[in-house]
């Protein structure tokens, strides 16, 4: 199948997204377990395929964005012209080029679906892998162009996983009281597979987007204990205590571990902690 969508919340010059999409089943309890009693289904799928990811809402439509502030009243609540409202550049909300094109998501999925006793006892197991490619990112910017920050295409980020449900019908519906219990468990793993201009790591605010790592992990100092006495702070060869961000380290500091050994505590000692790779189940 292909499908053709059209969004005006994207750009002019890239309005239409084109998604190739292939799905199939093979009915496997006919080929081969038409005759077994216990053996209720058993049916083997797969779909490919690529899906665009429209924006919700316009704000990079048409390039450069401008926001008017009136109250509810019809008061100004920020500073006009004679009276007026006045359009003005949001320049916290990022610098938005001409160009911008559609996010979209490749995605394969494997799943096999059995039931056995007449479908009293039902599982399904899927495996999929996913990813979401050219989503935009706010990148930093020059400061003499008034922005923050600029938005660029070019992030992708990429999901494996597997999901197990299973569910069985304790007391069936046949009875004066039924009773069907689920159980379903899920594993995901995620990572960062391209940042904007071919990056290969992004430091936004206190957050470090690094190619190959989770795109979620925490970056973080290593905290090895406290400092009980100020002669405890390590003193550098240039006579200097360690200092954290300019600031001398003193009794009742934490004492990071400096790993590239300059007696100076800052980003450059900080490291990626934590993964998005997460397993969990549901009861009910």
């Amino acid at each position: 199948m292909l499908r053709a969508d059209a969004s005006s919340n994207q750009q002019p010059t890239n309005r239409w997204f084109y998604s190739p999409i292939l799905s199939g089943s093979w009915n496997m309890k006919k080929d081969f377990l038409e005759t077994n009693d216990f053996v209720s289904e058993l049916n083997l799928r797969a779909s490919a395929g690529r899906m665009g990811r429209a924006e919700l809402f316009d704000n990079y439509a048409q390039g450069s964005q401008y926001t008017a502030f009136i109250g509810f009243t019809g008061n100004l609540i920020a500073p006009g012209y004679n009276g007026f409202g006045t359009l003005t550049r949001p320049y916290n909300a990022g610098a938005i080029p001409y160009g911008l094109e559609w996010a979209y998501q490749d995605q394969l999925n494997v799943g096999v679906d059995v039931a056995f006793l007449k479908n009293r006892i039902r599982a399904s197991v899927d495996v999929y892998a996913k990813e979401d490619k050219n989503q935009l990112l706010g990148v930093p910017g020059a400061a003499e162009y008034g922005y923050t920050t600029i938005i660029r295409n070019g992030m992708s980020i990429s999901n494996t996983g597997v999901d197990v449900a299973l569910s069985a019908d304790i007391l069936p519906s046949t009875q004066k009281v039924s009773w069907t219990s689920s159980l379903n468990l899920n594993f995901n793993k995620n990572k960062l597979k391209a940042l904007p201009g071919g990056l290969s790591e992004l430091i936004i605010g206190d957050r470090l987007l690094k190619v190959g790592e989770s795109v979620d992990s925490y970056w973080l100092l290593k905290n090895e204990g406290i400092f009980n006495t100020d002669a405890e702070v390590p003193v550098g060869a240039n006579g200097q205590k360690m200092s954290y961000n300019a600031i001398t380290l003193k009794a009742g500091d934490p004492i990071w571990k400096d790993l590239n050994n300059d007696n100076i505590i800052n980003n450059s000692d900080r490291t990626l902690h934590g993964t998005c790779a997460s397993a969990c189940f549901w009861w009910f």
